[in-house]
């Protein structure tokens, strides 16, 4: 007969090798885990104001987590999630001749996101290098606390985007897709990997309608990116 504590240490003992299994399974199909930061160049796509405003395009940056999975010797599966800044400055358009007294005087924009973007890799080992090219989908969310505007009137006293536009930012998920290509160059267990990638969104972050041409209501924004960046991964598997 069982004792209460040959129990406990048997469910303990089933626990373990549940743990162990699940551990052994779950590395077979993850082959790296890293990270990647660097620079993000956006544009902006604003329907509606830009014809009295330029957006020019402002470095900001891009970090992510990032880890490969079911590792095939010329395909896989990357995942990257982390955060990133889309920035442009703001000059008024030089073929306007006429430009508004109420204008606010912004002239810097910043906005955030989160994102998280799984995909596809071909990649072409060549000894210690693997270069490699790869496309997937894309999901963002607006990080409001990230986000703000630059004045260069100081009568404006506006810290966030959500304080001048209100509720016309979208807080449903961005989505879009990403396509670039990397290098790899493997150390041992270390991985050094250098990307350009392309960001490009599907949603738009401001989507509004309206028959006066001046109201913001009647504004469209979208922003797409690119990415250069440079990272360090840890391979979990010798090969």
């Amino acid at each position: 007969m069982l004792t209460l504590k040959s129990k406990n240490m048997k469910y303990k003992l089933v626990v373990i090798l549940i743990i162990i299994s699940s551990s052994l399974s779950y590395s077979q199909i993850l082959n790296s885990i890293g990270f990647k930061s660097g620079v993000s160049l956006s544009n902006l796509y604003w329907d509606g104001f830009s014809y009295r405003k330029n957006f020019n395009v402002s470095p900001s940056y891009y970090s992510v987590v990032t880890a490969d999975f079911i590792n095939k010797k010329y395909w896989g599966i990357l995942i990257d999630l982390g955060i990133y800044q889309s920035s442009n400055k703001v000059v008024n358009n030089p073929y306007v001749f006429h430009i508004e007294t109420s204008d606010t005087p912004f002239s810097k924009i910043n906005f955030c996101f989160f994102t998280f973007s799984p995909a596809f890799k071909i990649k072409v080992p060549i000894k210690v290098f693997t270069p490699y090219i790869f496309i997937g989908p894309r999901i963002d969310y607006y990080y409001t606390k990230l986000s703000n505007f630059y004045y260069d009137d100081s009568n404006y006293d506006y810290s966030r985007v959500d304080k001048y536009f209100n509720d016309l930012i979208t807080k449903k998920p961005i989505f879009g897709f990403n396509v670039g290509e990397g290098v790899c160059y493997r150390i041992k267990r270390l991985s050094i990997v250098a990307e350009y990638q392309f960001m490009y969104s599907f949603s738009y972050l401001i989507n509004q309608t309206s028959q006066n041409f001046y109201i913001f209501t009647g504004n469209r924004l979208k922003t797409n990116a690119h990415i250069i960046s440079i990272g360090l991964k840890y391979n979990i598997t010798k090969d």
